[in-house]
């Protein structure tokens, strides 16, 4: 029948210079009776928005079933590709393959038209800006179509800085993306290949993951990139067909928190727009 209050203290003199102490799993209860506990205050301290320094772990799910959200979601899509074809980063489209999970067209795709006669596509897509730390972990799913005669890769690399926003200039640059983490048909190898190392998935997707093993950074800010990178592509090329990315899932610590108040593209080729 009383109010009180709790209150924990720490008190040093000059000379100490240690940690403090931790508290967790604050609960105040009555006494039980007749077997229902009387709860009148509980507190884990876990975090949440308002927590000064408090950084929520978040999970970015994108799932691409309309890309044209992306840029106001904090996405970059840039194409660098030399000479530049008629075709960027697209809406997936399934008479060419089927997305891996959603609705049928609910994927990104680019393909060979993302440079124009002979030459290289470096097509990048980078993901908004992001908190690293020691759990964070990259996953997604990518496949190719077509025949797989047209050799596909695909480049995974990350960036550690204040903003990340540069992918360099020209086929050849990475910009400040100099982190590979994983490359999915590294040497352009024709045919399918579910592990990414000797050919392109074809017959059904792939699933590709990263973690610090791999080279992701452990803390600061930055964002992950993938670059559709082929040379000797473009419509008279050797290389290159036609690729879809979906289920994006990039684990991190989220943004910090703000103080608490009063605290200190499938194109056709020609109207079905994708492989070859």
């Amino acid at each position: 029948g009383q109010t009180v209050q709790f209150r924990w203290r720490v008190g040093t003199d000059s000379s100490v210079a240690a940690n403090g102490w931790h508290l967790d799993d604050i609960k105040v209860q009555a006494c039980a009776t007749g077997g229902v506990v009387d709860l009148i205050f509980r507190n884990d301290f876990e975090c949440a928005g308002g927590l000064d320094g408090c950084s929520v772990p978040v999970t970015l799910n994108e799932g691409f079933e309309d890309i044209s959200t992306l840029p106001g979601a904090g996405w970059i899509l840039q194409n660098n590709s030399q000479p530049l074809g008629s075709t960027d980063w697209m809406q997936g489209d399934s008479l060419n393959i089927p997305a891996q999970a959603g609705g049928p067209d609910s994927f990104i795709a680019a393909n060979f038209n993302n440079a124009a006669g002979v030459g290289t596509i470096s097509n990048w897509l980078v993901s908004p800006l992001l908190n690293f730390d020691d759990a964070s972990s990259v996953s997604l799913w990518t496949r190719t179509s077509g025949t797989a005669t047209y050799p596909d890769r695909l480049e995974i690399r990350a960036c550690s800085g204040a903003t990340c926003t540069n992918v360099g200039s020209g086929a050849a640059a990475v910009g400040d993306f100099t982190i590979l983490l994983g490359t999915v048909n590294p040497d352009l190898q024709p045919g399918d290949d579910p592990t990414g190392q000797n050919g392109y998935p074809f017959n059904a997707w792939g699933n590709f993951q990263y973690d610090q093993s791999h080279g992701l950074p452990t803390s600061g800010q930055g964002r992950i990139a993938f670059r559709y990178y082929v040379t000797d592509s473009g419509p008279d090329g050797n290389n290159g067909s036609y690729i879809g990315i979906d289920s994006v899932s990039i684990q991190s610590a989220g943004v910090l928190a703000a103080p608490a108040a009063g605290n200190n593209r499938g194109a056709s080729r020609p109207a079905s727009g994708g492989d070859r």
